[in-house]
């Protein structure tokens, strides 16, 4: 499961950068817009990655299994949500 979510991960922020890099061979935005945006998907990423791998420990330890995957997802979403609406 892992490594099918980190899977997931890298190919969104992909998709979330390639759409902002075709943006940006177009002029519709800039250089520095295409890097502020950029480096707002890789922290979101990371964040949600790093909220994913925390949630599953917490969920491990209260309920093997199931507590894992819900504590992955939970962890996963609020992290990289959280993070998401501090860059606005």
């Amino acid at each position: 499961m892992k490594n099918a979510n980190n899977t997931v991960r890298i190919a969104s922020a992909a998709i979330k950068t390639s759409r902002d890099a075709v943006r940006y061979a177009n002029d519709e935005i800039s250089g520095t817009e295409f890097a502020k945006r950029t480096a707002k998907t890789a922290a979101s990423t990371a964040a949600s990655a790093g909220g994913a791998w925390a949630g599953a420990a917490i969920g491990t330890a209260i309920c093997p299994g199931i507590g894992t995957a819900a504590g992955a997802v939970v962890g996963g979403l609020v992290s990289g949500l959280g993070l998401s609406s501090l860059f606005g």
